[in-house]
């Protein structure tokens, strides 16, 4: 959407249309996933106001649209378990962002947030080309997957191994890769 007066034109729901309204009343939510819909909406006024400059913008967008489609395969990895998972999941949670209380983020927007950094590091010169950016940008102070490593490292030598082994053996996160 180019802005949240577009959502007018889009014939929804009621249940839809509730969860759409919930979404806008988020002054810092610039995308969402919604399930079981299976619809991803961003809009690109609130991904603007939310970025600095061009630079941050275009860089947002893959960020954005790959950390909804990380929800959307927590949604088809879950399947009917995902009401469960998500039960104390709050849309709310962009004032964590704002105050850097990523460790108080709900399990599912860190796992987004881990792929979507991993995603736009790992395709970089992709985007930059893409976007016309002759210099990168970081995004989030906080990456997830060193934050693990570095409390696994704290960890005992025996929890260490039983973590890696119950990993190896029945950890099927290696599925939604």
């Amino acid at each position: 959407m180019k802005n949240d007066r577009d959502f007018k034109d889009i014939s929804m729901s009621k249940e839809l249309q509730f969860k759409v309204n919930k979404f806008l009343a988020c002054e810092n939510a610039t995308a969402i996933f919604m399930h079981p819909e299976n619809v991803i909406f961003m809009i690109e006024e609130r991904i603007l106001n939310f970025s600095e400059n061009s630079r941050v913008f275009y860089v947002n967008i893959p960020f954005t649209l790959s950390h909804e489609l990380r929800h959307f395969r927590q949604a088809l990895f879950f399947g009917k378990r995902l009401d469960i998972m998500l039960s104390d999941y709050s849309i709310g949670y962009s004032e964590l962002l704002k105050d850097n209380q990523y460790n108080k983020l709900h399990w599912c927007e860190k796992d987004a947030y881990t792929y979507s950094y991993q995603f736009t590091q790992k395709h970089k010169q992709e985007i930059m080309r893409i976007f016309n950016i002759d210099e990168w940008i970081y995004l989030l102070p906080f990456d997830y997957e060193k934050e693990w490593k570095n409390y696994k490292r704290k960890m005992g030598v025996l929890p260490q191994i039983t973590w890696a082994v119950k990993d190896y053996l029945f950890w099927k996160k290696r599925l939604m890769n």
